[in-house]
């Protein structure tokens, strides 16, 4: 896709995805919305972690071992910002996950991420676009619980902002 093709895929996305968290904060969203939103970002996370890069030659595709994640921080400036990367992808997750009725709890939600990133990184290896990384699985597992821990300290201040009766 073209340079100028991708720019206008991702600022039509994002706009679609702030209208509808505008629409969710002033109280006028659908049961729809929720749905759209989780699709807009498993959308992204495709187009981002399932993309072909001419870049990446690797002899395994698949990696066990933890210790080549310290090995690659202490060699490679650029291995940091993929270690950020890898734990704020999957920190939307718990939050968008919430909107499905079914996953209403944590142990549901948990479980349906583990499956999902099982099978991003399965995908990686059999298009030959990444490798199945041990360290990725930590990282993303990481970042979910940051996420988690997000959307349940927000929760918590609304409760109890709702109880003293304060509008936000």
């Amino acid at each position: 896709m073209e340079s100028l093709n991708k720019n206008i895929l991702a600022f039509f996305i994002m706009l679609l995805a702030i209208y509808i968290l505008l629409k969710m904060v002033f109280n006028f969203q659908s049961k729809w919305d929720g749905y759209l939103l989780l699709f807009l970002y498993f959308f992204v996370l495709v187009l981002g972690l399932l993309r072909p890069d001419g870049a990446i030659y690797v002899e395994t595709m698949i990696n066990f071992n933890l210790m080549s994640l310290i090995n690659d921080l202490q060699m490679n400036q650029i291995s940091w910002l993929i270690f950020f990367i890898n734990m704020i992808i999957f920190m939307p997750l718990y939050f968008l996950l919430t909107f499905i009725p079914i996953w209403n709890n944590f142990i549901k939600r948990w479980i349906v991420f583990e499956i999902i990133i099982i099978i991003f990184e399965a995908l990686q290896v059999f298009l030959h676009v990444g490798i199945f990384d041990l360290a990725d699985l930590i990282l993303y597992n990481i970042g979910f619980f940051i996420g988690a821990g997000i959307v349940v300290f927000f929760q918590k201040m609304l409760a109890i902002y709702s109880k003293k009766g304060v509008n936000i």
